[in-house]
């Protein structure tokens, strides 16, 4: 990715825009949800991903996000959503948290291997999102959440303490749902599942992984996932304060 040429253009070419008032703790957040492929492992269509970006994306607003303030990124033309490539998601997501400084969610769901997550017919590496957050996001509060598998791979270049960081499988474990027959993967299908009863992110990122085990153990997926969260110690001081209960 080249992505310090993009980024260093558009922060010269750009002037600070004030955000608009929001209605809960994450009402000037930026929030981007990625699906980062629409093929299954036989290369067939599947719509799992693109049903996982879609449906996250309004339920984050039912918990107090702004609607303007979220992102969706496909590399399927027909979503109707902005083009998953690691540059566009670079240049749009450098304008979105300027709109909304408040503080920074990434959502990724995709195919993955280790240190690697697909985006379209390229590929998300850790120091691409680690340089991205940093220069744009800085030290606002920031949640990344990556589901695929073997992205715990990615949590030792995000972790940083202003950063909660929530991956669908250890750094050698695939995660499940990838393919034909699913309607998310089942790391999103838990996020969908828990979000309307979590409190807060770290709630949510727990009550994901303990419905994660459930469901491998249920359907006999195996071996399991593991979920792994990594929770820096400045947004640990904030997360009492981001409720995702909308007042």
């Amino acid at each position: 990715m080249r992505l310090v040429p993009l980024l260093v253009t558009l922060l010269l070419a750009t002037l600070p825009g004030e955000a608009s008032a929001g209605k809960s703790a994450f009402g000037e957040w930026a929030a981007a949800i990625v699906a980062g492929d629409w093929r299954g492992a036989n290369g067939l269509r599947i719509d799992a991903f693109d049903n996982a970006r879609r449906d996250i994306a309004d339920a984050l607003v039912g918990v107090g996000f702004t609607a303007e303030n979220i992102q969706q990124f496909s590399p399927d033309s027909r979503q109707g959503v902005l083009d998953a490539t690691p540059d566009g998601l670079s240049k749009n997501w450098f304008s979105l948290t300027r709109q909304a400084p408040a503080g920074c969610l990434l959502y990724v769901t995709s195919h993955g291997t280790p240190g690697k997550i697909v985006m379209g017919k390229r590929e998300l590496k850790p120091r691409d999102i680690d340089f991205m957050l940093d220069f744009t996001c800085a030290d606002r509060p920031t949640v990344v959440v990556l589901s695929a598998c073997y992205s715990g791979s990615f949590i030792p270049a995000l972790a940083h303490p202003n950063r909660l960081v929530v991956t669908a499988s250890r750094s050698d474990r695939s995660s499940f749902g990838c393919g034909s027959g699913f309607d998310y993967p089942v790391f999103d299908a838990c996020v969908l599942k828990v979000l309307p009863r979590a409190t807060d992110f770290t709630s949510l990122a727990s009550a994901t992984q303990n419905c994660v085990a459930s469901r491998e153990k249920a359907e006999k997926l195996s071996p399991p996932s593991e979920p792994q969260v990594s929770l820096g110690e400045d947004v640990a001081k904030l997360i009492p304060k981001l409720s995702l209960r909308p007042d």
